[in-house]
C-alpha cells in the first residue's frame, strides 16, 4: 500500500510541476497575447492535483 502510495504522489508531482512551467511559459509572454483563460485552467488543475494528493495522503493515514 505504501507503494502505491508514493507513485500516486509521484505521479501528483510530475503533473504539477508539469503544468506550472507550462503555465509560467504562458505567463511570460505580453499581456496581448496571453491566454488568461488557458492560465487560470492550468492553476487550477494545479490546485485540484494538489488538493487530491493531500486528501489521499490524509486518508491512507487514517
Amino acid at each position: 500500500m505504501a507503494t502505491f502510495v508514493l507513485i500516486f504522489h509521484l505521479i501528483c508531482l510530475v503533473l504539477v510541476i508539469v503544468a506550472g512551467i507550462v503555465a509560467l511559459k504562458e505567463f511570460r509572454k505580453p499581456p496581448k497575447s496571453r491566454n488568461q483563460k488557458r492560465i487560470d485552467a492550468l492553476l487550477v488543475f494545479v490546485l485540484v492535483i494538489a488538493l487530491i494528493a493531500i486528501l489521499s495522503s490524509v486518508f491512507t493515514d487514517i
